[in-house]
């Protein structure tokens, strides 16, 4: 790959993401606001249900599907024939085990439905899923990005005139349907007139053998890291309420939406990281440190206005009905911490050929999630799963910090003096927030907020422009990567 094309790739994918955050988020609390906290509670619930059980079909194939079509594009259509047998077979089997999981459980019937819809949904995701890997392995992601975007514009528009015409609940996961089904049909469609790839249902044993060996790894990974992001709606619906599973999305939702920072910021980190590793080992965790500052410019300021700001801005997208959501925004806002940092550990792990490791820890923080849900939503409801969540995200943190501590160590006293400016500036900032959350406007707290915040920032030199433009040199090493 030649830099234009790094650039192009990155672009294309970031962009359709930060769309697809921001689609979602607004479509969300369309939801939350027109059917109420019951009822998106039934929603957020047949969706989490549905993504636990889809890791049986991923079983990280397409990670493995692009990196195989990279190395030998003939491979394409062999590669791709496979991986979707085994995926639309898995998925059937895998339809079925979800059905009798939700019968066993004693859901209503109607959310049993609900859990069915949504799971044709996930198996049709899986198959396209596999189809946009063939074109990660060709190098174009232009196409990918173009069917994020469509996907969730059909999925959005479907869906508010479903709310518009006061449809029934069921209306919003069956448009999910239309949205993956068109999603497969465009991928099909591009497959056969961009690349003239035929499908070729001949399967050879060895060959799937070997496809699903290669996968292994990154299968664990995606099977623990599923299971510690969804098991908290499950078992909240399971051991508290649909109401108890309404207030949590709606709080955990606007942290999951934020997550496009990291997303964003460590998009390249990963070519970059791996090139240091292999030919100036020294200076990755240089690239490390830098990274991890900018991600704690963002936020730790904006977990602190969450934290502090949390019952203006739950009454303002939510409305009134959806109150027990501010307590628990305000302890996830503590969480979004840790899952930020986690991103540029998790680009460390790979780029030094630390898989399982990662995964180790992964399997790790989905039973310490598991078990802790279990113990503490009885007990405690909304509150024990969100500060289960916060353990889990912050025992990944920690764990994973030990484990890379050999490749950062050295930047240790860096990364101390940047925290605690950032801190600083943060504490003055949060000052403010606390005292005028009471007499001013949202809009009017926040931007004096940032105002101050900004200041001590530069008044601490926390990242002056020497570190930005140290940043931005070292971040560059991805453009030199040369054409083969």
């Amino acid at each position: 790959m030649n830099k234009q094309s790094i650039a192009r790739n990155s672009t294309y994918l970031l962009a359709a993401s930060i769309i697809q955050k921001i689609l979602n988020l607004v479509y969300f609390v369309l939801i939350a606001r027109s059917f109420g906290p019951a009822d998106q509670g039934k929603y957020s619930t047949a969706l989490a249900f549905a993504a636990l059980f889809s890791v049986a079909v991923d079983f990280g194939a397409a990670a493995v599907l692009t990196r195989e079509i990279a190395r030998d594009t003939t491979k394409a259509s062999q590669y791709l024939s496979h991986i979707l047998c085994f995926r639309i077979v898995v998925g059937i089997i895998t339809y079925g085990v979800i059905i009798a999981a939700a019968s066993l459980i004693g859901y209503s019937g109607e959310l049993q439905f609900l859990i069915a819809l949504a799971s044709i949904s996930m198996v049709l995701d899986m198959v396209s899923t596999a189809v946009w890997a063939v074109f990660r392995g060709f190098q174009n992601f232009k196409y990918e990005g173009r069917a994020i975007i469509g996907t969730n514009l059909v999925m959005v528009l479907g869906g508010c005139a479903f709310i518009f015409l006061k449809a029934p609940l069921y209306s919003l996961v069956a448009i999910l349907i239309a949205a993956s089904f068109a999603n497969v049909l465009y991928g099909f469609f591009l497959l056969a007139t961009k690349y003239h790839i035929k499908l070729q249902f001949k399967i050879s044993w060895p060959t799937l053998k070997s496809i699903l060996l290669l996968a292994l790894p990154f299968a664990g990974a995606a099977v623990f890291s599923r299971i510690y992001t969804n098991t908290d709606l499950v078992l909240l619906s399971r051991l508290s309420s649909e109401f108890s599973v309404g207030w949590y999305s709606a709080a955990n939702k606007a942290i999951l939406a934020l997550q496009f920072i990291p997303a964003a910021i460590t998009s390249a980190l990963y070519p970059a990281m791996s090139q240091y590793w292999q030919r100036e080992p020294a200076r990755v965790g240089e690239l490390f440190s830098r990274t991890c500052v900018l991600l704690l410019l963002f936020v730790l300021p904006i977990a602190s206005g969450l934290a502090l700001l949390a019952e203006p801005i739950v009454s303002l997208f939510y409305g009134s009905q959806y109150g027990p959501s501010v307590g628990t925004l305000q302890i996830l806002s503590s969480a979004l911490i840790f899952a930020f940092l986690i991103f540029p550990l998790g680009v460390l792990i790979a780029a030094t050929n630390r898989q399982l490791a990662n995964t180790a820890v992964l399997a790790g923080a989905a039973l310490v999630n598991v078990v802790g849900n279990l113990i503490c939503i009885p007990l405690f409801g909304l509150s024990g799963a969100a500060w289960i969540s916060v353990i889990t995200y912050g025992g990944i943190f920690i764990v994973e910090m030990i484990v890379t501590w050999n490749y950062w160590k050295t930047q240790a006293l860096f990364l101390t003096t940047k925290f605690l400016q950032i801190l600083f500036a943060t504490t003055c900032m949060a000052f403010v927030v606390y005292f005028l959350k009471q007499s001013s406007p949202l809009y009017l707290t926040i931007l004096l907020g940032a105002v101050v915040y900004f200041l001590c920032i530069f008044l601490v030199r926390a990242f002056p422009k020497r570190e930005l433009q140290g940043f931005m040199q070292v971040f560059s090493k991805k453009n030199e990567i040369s054409e083969k």
